[in-house]
């Protein structure tokens, strides 16, 4: 009794297979996923209407894409000098220049938006992030898992463990894809309310925070329901977004319509 007891209270104890379940999970997440292209294009297509149909991007926003493109990859590219950390998470502020027009949000050079959009929240917290669905963030691989010679370099590329460099090269793309449509979604808000508040509950409502849990959902159904947290904030936001703006939903059958006008029903056959 006192040993069955120990087992299913003490948190030392609760710990260990907890630990073999996360283990496992992530394992078959990552590596079902993660070196799929029709699972990143599929997130990428599903980002896109998410920003339409929920975010209210238009066809008039589509500039903002190249937009947070280029931004991301000023991002990437290493300062002359060795530059402080602007937020948790970041590696580096990169090398930027240039400025961008966000309407009414007004004149901003591409470095302090990139500073905005870290402090705000809204890079790395989408599935792909710290806290998301599918694996762990890829900055945080990068500084407590990178290999310590060259031989345990070389092994990373054929391990079939979590810490393969293929597997976290693909999540790495997808990372960079996924902050490109939260990005571009925020520019867009920006632009149309002026407002650095309301452009991050667009993103969060649109494109979700996916650190965004009580304790008993991140610490219980997280563990025991896959993409739970995809599936708890998608599921409403589409029915909300149908109900509230329905005209952007109904396009696509107009859509579907113009392009099939004047064909005939294909037979069965």
């Amino acid at each position: 009794v006192t040993k069955m007891h120990k087992t299913v209270s003490d948190p030392l104890e609760l710990a260990k297979p907890l630990k073999l379940i996360d283990g496992a999970t992530k394992w078959w997440k990552m590596w079902s996923l993660g070196l799929r292209p029709a699972y990143h294009a599929r997130n990428v297509v599903g980002n896109l209407w998410n920003a339409y149909n929920i975010g209210g991007m238009g066809p008039t926003d589509a500039h903002r894409f190249k937009q947070a493109i280029d931004i991301q990859r000023m991002s990437a590219i290493a300062p002359d000098t060795a530059a402080g950390r602007v937020a948790e998470g970041v590696l580096r502020t990169g090398k930027f220049r240039g400025k961008i027009n966000v309407g009414k949000f007004g004149e901003h050079s591409n470095e302090d938006i990139w500073k905005m959009a870290q402090q705000d929240g809204i890079l790395n917290r989408g599935q792909y992030g710290l806290g998301g669905d599918v694996g762990r963030q890829v900055e945080n691989y990068a500084i407590k898992d990178a290999p310590a010679n060259k031989a345990a370099s070389l092994a990373q590329w054929v391990t079939p463990i979590t810490k393969n460099k293929l597997l976290h090269g693909g999540f790495a793309a997808g990372t960079a894809l996924e902050n490109n449509t939260r990005l571009a979604l925020y520019l867009a808000t920006l632009s149309k309310t002026g407002s650095r508040q309301a452009a991050r509950n667009n993103v969060k409502k649109a494109l979700f925070d996916y650190k965004d849990l009580s304790p008993f959902e991140q610490n219980t159904l997280k563990r025991f329901i896959p993409f739970y947290t995809w599936s708890r904030k998608n599921i409403p936001a589409q029915i909300e977004a149908l109900i509230k703006n329905p005209q952007r939903g109904v396009k696509v059958d107009h859509l579907i319509d113009n392009i099939q006008y004047g064909v005939d029903t294909p037979s069965l056959e």
